[in-house]
């Protein structure tokens, strides 16, 4: 074989294996393509597709008070489990779910223990349902008071709502009422607020 065929025989095959390898690397290139854009989903559709959702969770606000009212805080609250069987026993559920507002100071499950028990268990009784009511509403203030608004009272007497009076004690350390100290103040409800006091104040003949 001649020397020019020689070389025209070596430049086909070189050009052949140039063909063959930029076609591999064709192919190469276009599969890490697509392996890019295949991991390259937004994220919102992963997103989408990774999640369950379950139903009312995306609105549901199960410790979101406000959205109580003062009743059934006071039913949710454990240490106000002897208050909410007397709201019941008095009837008083219904008026606390009611429009309001209203200011309830809540004496807690230890101020009630220090009531003698055969009177306690006498209030709770059907036939002393009048007495038990008057003393309830004796921690009911028909109005929202927080404990901001306690500074400006101090001092002052206040209409609760078995129409009797009671006074109002109040400092950036303590607030009172009567001979009752509030213990844990402005649980708010969407028809009024709670402050846990830690003595039952009874109200005068």
């Amino acid at each position: 074989m001649k020397k020019s065929g020689k070389k025209k025989l070596v430049c086909m095959m070189c050009a052949a294996a140039l063909i063959f390898s930029l076609s591999g690397w064709t192919l190469t290139l276009a599969q890490s393509e697509d392996k890019a854009e295949a991991g390259n989903v937004p994220e919102t559709e992963c997103a989408a597709e990774n999640t369950t959702t379950t139903p009312g969770a995306a609105t549901e606000k199960p410790n979101d008070a406000r959205s109580k009212d003062v009743a059934s805080l006071i039913t949710a609250n454990p240490k106000l489990s002897t208050l909410a069987a007397a709201i019941q026993a008095a009837g008083l559920t219904d008026v606390l779910k009611g429009e309001g507002p209203f200011t309830i100071f809540a004496p807690s499950n230890e101020a009630f223990a220090t009531i003698d028990a055969t009177m306690l268990e006498a209030l709770l009784k059907p036939d002393n349902k009048a007495k038990l009511v008057d003393v309830l509403t004796y921690h009911v203030y028909p109005g929202k008071v927080m404990a901001k608004d306690a500074l400006k009272l101090s001092g002052k007497e206040i209409t609760m709502a078995n129409k009797q009076k009671a006074k109002i004690t109040a400092d950036k350390k303590q607030i009172s009422i009567n001979n009752a100290n509030v213990i844990e103040k402005d649980i708010v409800g969407k028809n009024g607020v709670i402050h846990i006091i830690d003595a039952v104040i009874i109200p005068g003949k």
